[in-house]
């Protein structure tokens, strides 16, 4: 299989975290390849997140990185298994890759968080001291 030209943020994800336990593992890409048994350009493209790397490889990659068994093993190993594959693949011809990332990464997602930088620097203009500070003054022009 060629390497893809524009990875998903998934797979680009998944890449980089298997680049950190191999570094922290103290590998060289010659030993990782030499571990799945390829060249060191078949780790690089998995690294970048340009090729995809199999189940079986993935967990034997894993242990011999040092990754133990836990939820963040678990969370790469589902990582591997999920190609990416969804209803935006349809629409593929009409929306570009980002809007295919994002569709991606939304159908996954399990919690919803918000980010409001306003909230609590503005007064509210209904607030009860704006109606004391203001009725004086309606008062007098009364």
């Amino acid at each position: 299989m060629a390497p893809r030209s524009n990875p998903s943020e998934r797979q680009r994800r998944l890449g980089a975290e298997l680049r950190k336990l191999r570094v922290r593992a103290g590998l060289s890409g010659e030993k990782a390849a030499a571990i799945l048994d390829a060249d060191r350009a078949r780790i690089s493209n998995i690294e970048t997140g340009r090729l995809d790397v199999s189940h079986n490889r993935l967990y034997k990659v894993l242990r011999e990185y040092g990754c133990p068994p836990g939820p963040y093993f678990d969370t790469l190993m589902a990582m591997a298994q999920e190609r990416g594959k969804g209803w935006w693949d349809e629409f593929a011809d009409t929306i570009g890759p980002a809007a295919r990332d994002l569709a991606e990464l939304e159908s996954r997602s399990t919690v919803m968080r918000t980010h409001n930088p306003l909230k609590g620097t503005l007064p509210c203009l209904n607030s009860p001291g704006r109606s004391r500070r203001s009725a004086p003054a309606a008062r007098a022009s009364a």
